[in-house]
């Protein structure tokens, strides 16, 4: 494995990757199985007493009371916010692993890493692998999966070999643009939101690398990979007459709290089946 070259087309072909995945912003297709149940203060209202003594006491009482409430509520969201780093997953010397969604990736070839959340060519795998499972790397990481608004940077992994590019996007419903859901739809309705929005992406792929896209075909089914089923997104396309894919795998976690899109761009074959099948597998 190679330790990273720059290539233009690729950083081209990155965007593609970057504009698709977890089905955008499109409420009505990828709305979560269930809403958010909003909370509902109740406030006590006490009588005061005569007495200016008992009233200072009561007062203080009840203020004690609410800063211990209080202190309770904002622990527990605290615990809850704080996300498991496994989520993320690990960089390793050879590709990526993550115990959270139970699969590793074994790069072959000529394959180059990128530190997690930058878009910057290798230039030593040791260093790379170092940078991506530091505490503060992994941090953003878990800080970018309920934030919608980050481009190229907020990824879990990122390889290439110059026409082959495979990205991992992981995030919550919010994070994803379903505001107010607690969990991310079933994987089907994901997948449908997100092939909708691929014919526009490949267009726009095409124009950054100064290309023109014909022959144009999307579409969406399940397919097996590391051992489980899952649904795949599809975009095939001529790039002025070099063949050219764009491919999604959905995934999405047990609880229905994460979604993972498994993003795989190719230009000059159509082989991210052979990716899919020979790099990817159960952890």
């Amino acid at each position: 494995m190679k330790k990273g070259t720059s290539y233009i087309v690729v950083a081209a072909m990155v965007m593609g990757l970057i504009l698709t995945g977890c089905g955008g912003s499109d409420n009505s297709d990828t709305t979560a199985a269930s809403a958010t149940t909003e909370s509902v203060t109740e406030v006590a209202t006490e009588e005061q007493d005569t007495e200016i003594q008992d009233t200072a006491d009561d007062t203080e009482d009840s203020s004690v009371a609410i800063d211990e409430e209080d202190t309770a509520e904002d622990t527990e969201d605290s615990e809850e916010a704080e996300a498991d780093p496994s989520i993320v997953g690990v960089y390793t010397k050879n590709g990526y692993e993550n115990s959270y969604f139970g699969f590793k990736i074994n790069l072959e070839g000529s394959y180059g890493i990128q530190t997690r959340g930058s878009l910057l060519s290798a230039t030593d795998i040791s260093e790379v692998v170092e940078d991506s499972n530091s505490n503060e790397t992994v941090q953003r990481a878990l800080d970018n999966l309920d934030n919608s608004f980050t481009v190229g940077n907020d990824y879990a992994f990122c390889a290439n070999d110059g026409t082959h590019y495979i990205l991992l996007k992981i995030k919550s419903p919010k994070g994803g643009g379903n505001y107010g859901y607690d969990v991310w739809a079933d994987e089907e309705t994901v997948a449908k939101a997100t092939v909708a929005q691929m014919d526009t992406v490949v267009t726009s792929t095409a124009s950054r690398i100064g290309a023109e896209a014909s022959n144009i075909e999307t579409g969406y089914s399940k397919c097996t990979v590391f051992g489980e089923e899952h649904y795949i997104c599809t975009a095939t396309a001529d790039m002025s007459g070099t063949e050219y894919s764009l491919t999604n795998v959905i995934v999405r976690s047990d609880d229905g709290k994460y979604a993972m899109t498994i993003a795989i761009e190719t230009l000059g074959d159509r082989n991210y089946q052979d990716i899919l099948d020979n790099m990817f597998s159960p952890l």
